[in-house]
């Protein structure tokens, strides 16, 4: 079967929904004539359908003006990350000279970095395009709400040191809500984050936020904090 043929074929497949199938025909294809362009850049398009920059830039590399901004900036974070070897990486024989591999900002800003835990999370993800995106949607606002509920946990509890010395009711107060609102932040910015986790299949990091969800909720009830709501 010839190059086109096979490519064709792993397009039928992803059409009917065989992703995983059409993906492994295509790495397939690339392994069996490594300095095909056309068939890396048909494994690239591909991932990029699926939404994985990473990958869309590994198999473009050959090609890199193929690629968006985007895409190169997602593989040159995962050469940065690991360190991996380029022709293993790329499929190349060693025969082969390497092309220009993206090189990434030596310090990027807040913004890239965030850019690129998020298209790190995006990549790990498995599951069509219409279930990942709002599960990374849901992912980005968990850890939003995480961090605002600990800096209302700081702001509480500097607010309750300062007025311990005149009046140790609304000290307590002060206490008492800044613990109630971060366990609940807490608890639901876990609850946020979990389909994401589940969706990249990160058992460990499953594991760990259904442990903090049920501590948060635990000491919520265990410090009686229930009866702030209630007007106890």
């Amino acid at each position: 079967m010839d190059i086109e043929s096979r490519i064709e074929r792993a397009h039928t497949w992803h059409v009917a929904g065989r992703s995983r199938a059409a993906l492994d025909s295509l790495r397939q294809l690339v392994r069996d004539v490594p300095q095909s362009t056309r068939a890396r850049l048909a494994l690239a398009e591909l991932y990029r359908d699926l939404g994985h920059a990473e990958q869309a830039g590994r198999w473009s590399a050959l090609t890199p003006e193929w690629a968006t901004d985007r895409e190169r900036r997602a593989f040159a974070v995962f050469l940065q990350q690991w360190s991996v070897d380029p022709y293993r990486v790329l499929l190349l024989p060693r025969y082969e000279k390497l092309p220009r591999l993206p090189q990434p900002p030596r310090r990027p800003s807040v913004n890239r970095r965030l850019a690129s835990s998020i298209d790190t999370q995006h990549a790990a993800m498995v599951g069509p395009e219409w279930v990942r995106q709002p599960a990374l949607g849901l992912w980005v606002a968990g850890w939003a709400v995480v961090s605002m509920a600990f800096v209302v946990l700081v702001v509480m509890m500097l607010t309750a040191w300062a007025i311990a010395s005149r009046d140790a009711a609304e000290s307590a107060l002060a206490r008492d809500v800044g613990l109630a609102i971060t366990s609940v932040g807490v608890l639901v910015g876990a609850a946020l984050l979990l389909p994401s986790e589940l969706l990249a299949r990160n058992w460990p990091q499953v594991c760990t936020l259904i442990f903090i969800s049920v501590g948060s909720g635990f000491a919520f009830v265990a410090l009686g904090l229930p009866a702030l709501f209630s007007g106890a």
